[in-house]
């Protein structure tokens, strides 16, 4: 039996997954051994990311602890840059 799943462009599916993958190229980008386990989820204006983010460059070694990922990639504006290229740019999209 094959099954597959069809949606249309700014489907909600297609917005997170956009999202997650935009996340993950941020933390590449930053440190290629990232390893990232990323959930997002999305309904009209809200966006809701959850998981875990390591960036081994981020770990002390002397400590062992950890910086916060926001000292070097701003989640917020990957998250906001992902649905503008999706061509959400206007006051009234469902995102704005």
């Amino acid at each position: 039996v094959f099954s597959s799943e069809s949606v249309g462009e700014g489907h909600p599916d297609k917005v997170a997954d956009l999202i997650s993958d935009s996340v993950l190229d941020a933390c590449l980008a930053y440190d290629n051994s990232a390893r990232v386990a990323c959930e997002t989820f999305v309904k009209s204006n809200v966006v809701v990311v959850g998981g875990e983010i390591t960036l081994p460059k981020l770990q002390d070694k002397k400590t062992g602890k950890s910086k916060p990922i926001e000292t070097v990639i701003n989640l917020g504006q990957v998250i906001r840059d992902a649905i503008r290229e999706i061509g959400y740019v206007n006051d009234d999209d469902v995102f704005h």
